[in-house]
């Protein structure tokens, strides 16, 4: 990483947090490397959000005008696509608890339009997978895993798509329309594993402000870490808590999760490169093992800034390496390990959307196919 590189990533997170009193880039060149960056890591509606009051050069205004205008009507339209659907699980008497949805932008930023979502992701009770489906489909929605739902039960999470209403009505025979929503539907958070510990914990007692930032520290983990966009997440939730934030709720919390290591790593980032307040009893209580700490500095770099700055390509195999190097060392990371090389059949079938009934050897031959030249030239 160049030092002009490091020094653009600080330049955008010291935009992002302290947006009044930040300098901002002198001149078309530093502008040129301050935008695309932006983009990259998904915070282009949150740098709008921020300078909209500054004087700024008229091509980056109107580039970052757009990006929040799209990002605004999108996620209008994801929040009445979301209410239409958990009323159509209401009426089923089936319980869901969005996670990192639309509604998540105006929780953690004051605004609806500055966080980008992908999909709607819900968690649902493992026992009302076949009835969601069922909702799911009579809603116009269509899964990528195809066959009997009762064969995809152990995929942990399934996706559906649906294509935009007159994008559909408007589309060629024999052509895939344009797809404009897309609903994860979760049995568990944590990825890979057989045990949610937090999952279980949303469907206890919901979205407590303890179990949304277990959440959003999870998140970096499963983003690998990868984007600037879960590290703000995370600083945004820590700057508006409650007085009556129980931390050692979280603590207790954490330390049962097989990804305590990540999760002290999120915090311990969020609090290093956004200045976000974590009480140092806090990161004291969950900081793990020397040996921990050292696998976790070499897999992803000794502080945020080289983190970030390595972006995608910790989003591609070596990806694995901080999956397991955010796992509690011993018997978690073994069997992180385990379901990483071999996950379920039902996870591979909803990987390569095939049907419910095909024969699990041949995909997983397929994963080892697309997985393992990539996997060796990844950088160590």
């Amino acid at each position: 990483m160049s030092a002009d590189d490091a020094g653009t990533l600080r330049r955008l997170i010291a935009i992002c947090v302290r947006p009044h009193d930040s300098p901002l880039p002198a001149d078309d060149a530093e502008w040129n490397a301050l935008l695309p960056l932006a983009l990259a890591h998904g915070v282009g509606p949150l740098l709008f959000a921020n300078l909209r009051e500054r004087v700024l050069p008229v091509r980056a205004r109107d580039q970052l005008r757009l990006v929040y205008l799209s990002n605004a009507l999108r996620n209008e339209k994801l929040l009445t696509e979301q209410k239409r659907i958990l009323d159509a699980f209401s009426t089923k008497s089936l319980a869901a608890w969005p996670l990192k949805g639309p509604q998540l932008s105006q929780k953690l930023y004051s605004d609806p339009a500055v966080r980008q979502v992908a999909d709607l992701d819900l968690l649902i009770r493992p026992g009302d997978l076949a009835a969601c489906d069922g909702v799911l489909q009579s809603l116009g929605y269509v899964r990528q895993a195809r066959g009997d739902i009762a064969a995809l039960g152990d995929a942990g999470e399934l996706l559906y798509l649906k294509p935009e209403e007159n994008q559909k009505r408007g589309s060629v025979a024999g052509q895939d329309p344009h797809i404009t929503f897309a609903v994860d539907l979760q049995q568990r958070v944590l990825p890979y594993g057989r045990r949610d510990p937090l999952a279980d914990r949303i469907r206890a007692q919901g979205l407590t402000p303890e179990n949304l930032l277990l959440l959003l520290c999870v998140n970096q983990v499963a983003h690998r870490f990868a984007r600037l966009k879960y590290l703000l997440d995370v600083a945004a939730r820590l700057r508006q808590f409650p007085a009556d934030f129980d931390w050692r709720n979280f603590i207790s919390a954490a330390q049962l999760l097989d990804f305590s290591p990540g999760i002290y790593w999120s915090l311990e980032s969020a609090h290093a490169a956004a200045t976000a307040p974590v009480p140092a009893s806090v990161l004291a209580a969950l900081r793990p093992g020397p040996s921990v700490l050292h696998l976790l500095a070499r897999v992803l770099g000794p502080d945020p800034i080289a983190t970030l700055a390595r972006g995608v390509a910790l989003e591609g195999p070596a990806g694995a390496r901080v999956i397991l190097a955010c796992t509690q060392p011993g018997l978690p990371r073994v069997r992180q390990l385990w379901r990483m090389l071999f996950p379920p059949a039902a996870f591979l079938r909803q990987e390569f959307s095939a049907p419910a009934e095909a024969f699990a050897l041949p995909l997983y031959l397929r994963r080892l196919r697309l997985k393992l030249p990539a996997a060796i030239r990844a950088p160590r």
